[in-house]
């Protein structure tokens, strides 16, 4: 295979952030190997190695700590700037070619300090108010960033909408096969999965929506099977199982490597505004959406516009009955009910990406 170069992602997954932001990184980091580029993983957290997929991982921790406490810091704290001198650290004896950020907190003054070490950035970004110092600026909503926003004076590539979507090629391969493990009946199978944490506790309202609809409903029982994913930092997984084990034909899958084969089975999805829900549109389900952080809305608001999913609503304006509503017309094919049934993006956004920093590289 032929050797490209060397690239550094600056990515965290943690209880607080869950694992979206690491998902997508493995996503194109996977994609960056096959071209011929050598990965590392760079977090401040410690990441288990069962979610690295065997990428290069340097954890800052103690360099971190290390240098808080020393004097460059001790009059002048910024988390930014601190974060982006443990990052070159890290790096400085890897011959890195590329620094890729995911991250909503470091922005612009650890993007200027690290480029004026000589990197290259690409910055993965779902707001649109913040400013960049970066080489490209990635992103799967179909809304450019504002150009007065992008500092860099050189030209700083935009790579936005669902083309750039980062999708992991299994999704391909097994919404290609022929692999069907469900028992072929009439029922419609639900699919249940806010993510690595789920911190506004979204799976268990769902549980007691479906509670309720089976005693409201006594031929839901008989409708439905419900499949539900509980990510590997979620703290509910007790009362999951608690409120899973009085309800009819509920099956609970912890810390899945991927999505992709329930995802094929299932009929309805329900999930939060972030990677999940893009793997749900290309693999053409009913989407239940409810946003669970600020970064989320904006993807949200765009592909609500386009009639691609369905939206329950912020978080905290969520309850029962409102999902309630949602899944009897899921259900019963309600009209006003919202799935598109052609292919609104594909797996190859990772390789699209991957093909503009060899393309800038080259020059």
């Amino acid at each position: 295979m032929r050797r490209l170069g060397n690239i550094a992602i600056r990515v965290e997954a943690n209880s607080e952030i869950g694992l979206g932001h690491l998902r997508r990184c493995l996503t194109l980091a996977k994609q960056l190997f096959e071209d011929g580029f050598c990965v590392y993983i760079v977090s401040l957290s410690s990441i288990s190695h069962d979610l690295l997929q065997g990428f290069h991982h340097i954890c800052m921790r103690n360099i971190y700590r290390n240098l808080a406490k020393s004097n460059i810091f001790a009059n002048n704290f910024n988390k930014e700037l601190l974060d982006a001198e443990c990052t070159l650290i890290a790096i400085r004896n890897l011959s890195i070619d590329w620094v890729v950020l995911d991250s909503y907190n470091l922005g612009i003054w650890w993007e200027q300090r690290v480029a004026e070490s000589g990197y290259k950035i690409l910055v993965i970004d779902d707001f649109r108010n913040r400013e960049h110092y970066a080489d490209i600026v990635l992103s799967d909503i179909d809304i450019p960033f504002d150009k007065n926003l992008l500092k860099k004076s050189t030209n700083c590539h935009q790579l936005v909408g669902l083309r750039y979507a980062l999708i992991d090629s299994h999704f391909i391969a097994v919404k290609n096969s022929d692999q069907d493990c469900t028992v072929q009946d009439n029922r419609k199978k639900i699919l249940i999965s806010y993510g690595g944490s789920d911190p506004t506790g979204e799976t268990i309202k769902v549980l007691k929506s479906i509670k309720l609809l089976m005693k409201s409903h006594p031929s839901f029982k008989q409708e439905v099977s419900t499949d539900v994913v509980v990510g590997c930092f979620n703290s509910q997984l007790k009362t999951i199982k608690k409120i899973s084990k009085n309800l009819d034909e509920v099956k609970i899958h912890y810390a899945p490597e991927s999505l992709a084969s329930l995802l094929k089975n299932a009929d309805i999805f329900l999930t939060s505004g972030g990677n999940s829900m893009i793997e749900g549109l290309f693999m053409q389900k009913k989407c239940l959406i409810t946003t669970t952080a600020e970064n989320q809305i904006l993807s949200v608001m765009c592909l609500l516009k386009q009639n691609l999913i369905n939206y329950l609503g912020h978080y905290n304006k969520v309850n029962s009955h409102i999902i309630c509503d949602f899944l009897l017309k899921a259900i019963k094919n309600h009209s006003g009910f919202k799935i598109n049934h052609n292919l609104v993006c594909d797996h190859l956004g990772a390789s699209r990406v991957s093909h503009m920093l060899q393309l800038i590289m080259s020059k």
